[in-house]
């Protein structure tokens, strides 16, 4: 066994069991306070940030869920029809975009959004309409069925066969019971004849172009107002015209267009009425004639079919000696 050596002692390698404090002593990096509070900023700007991302995220969310509940249910129970499905349709909405806007931005703001989204949206459907309805009753996606409304009224003349003027006239319009299609103007969308001796038509005018005058007539019929306008007794075509002279003739000209699938529910007819008749409306307020000058009128009123090679659906029509200023008139199917 060989002799044990001395155990060393030399600071290279040897082991001070027993080290000076100093020597095992970390030193902490110095940070100033300037950098400090750069540090904190900017992990609070971070938060901040953070937050507000979070706040446009669950609006955005609860925004869009909200409208695809709403449009799903206004295309399954075509919405709306009444009250009680527009409370379910928003019922469901803000509920649903309520919680799934909270599930996915975990905020409460998605209760805010889908209250205002629903207040807003049962305001203006019971105030304004519908307001993201782009389709008119009775038109879908699928093939689209035209119809063409054509109304005339003949003032025949009167005892002393004086003009009349600021005629306001009502035609039937185009309607499913009695909710009025989306009527656009063709051209022309007005003419103007003139009644001959042998009962021929004269054209005078129209919308676009003035072809020459007959009877009294100096210069071009003039109208003054003209829309569609809901009555007692279904949406009328309204114009009113600056003036009209013994024999003449006003007709006016719609087109409307609707799915095949409810091309057969198209009428000029008052929805409701037993007897399947059509209605029309003429007043002259002011004028050579007054209400104890009556005058002779009559009213037509056709819906073709136009895909159809103009196939006439169905016509009214009523003439009417010494009338007097009057508000409605029947008209016949015939």
């Amino acid at each position: 066994m060989p002799p044990r050596q001395p155990f060393p002692h030399d600071k290279t390698v040897g082991l001070n069991l027993c080290p000076r404090s100093d020597e095992f002593s970390i030193r902490m990096p110095e940070v100033s306070e300037d950098d400090f509070y750069e540090k904190e900023w900017k992990v609070k700007r971070w938060k901040i940030m953070k937050f507000h991302f979070r706040i446009l995220a669950s609006i955005f969310a609860t925004a869009l869920i909200f409208t695809i509940v709403v449009v799903s249910f206004s295309e399954g129970l075509k919405w709306p029809v009444s009250l009680p499905t527009l409370g379910v349709v928003l019922g469901v909405a803000w509920l649903v975009g309520g919680v799934a806007g909270e599930v996915i931005a975990r905020t409460k703001w998605p209760a805010v959004v889908v209250t205002m989204l629903s207040v807003g949206l049962a305001l203006s459907t019971l105030g304004f309409g519908v307001p993201w309805r782009l389709e008119e009753p009775g038109v879908d996606t699928g093939e689209n069925v035209w119809f063409r409304m054509e109304a005339s009224f003949t003032y025949r003349g009167s005892k002393e066969n004086l003009p009349i003027e600021n005629v306001a006239i009502r035609f039937p319009c185009p309607n499913i019971e009695n909710e009025a299609l989306k009527v656009i103007a063709p051209t022309p969308s007005w003419l103007l004849y003139y009644v001959e001796n042998d009962n021929t038509l004269t054209l005078q005018a129209t919308s676009e172009q003035v072809y020459g005058f007959c009877g009294e007539r100096t210069r071009t019929l003039e109208i003054l107002l003209s829309g569609v306008e809901p009555t007692p007794h279904g949406p009328k075509l309204y114009f009113r015209l600056d003036k009209l002279y013994p024999r003449e003739v006003f007709q006016a000209i719609a087109l409307s267009q609707v799915s095949e699938k409810n091309a057969d529910k198209v009428t000029l007819g008052v929805y409701g009425d037993n007897e399947g008749r059509s209605s029309a409306y003429y007043i002259y307020p002011s004028g050579a004639s007054t209400i104890g000058d009556p005058i002779d009128i009559s009213f037509t009123a056709q819906l073709k079919k136009v895909d159809d090679n103009y196939k006439i659906v169905e016509t009214f029509s009523r003439s009417v000696d010494n009338a007097n200023v009057g508000w409605m008139w029947w008209l016949y199917p015939s």
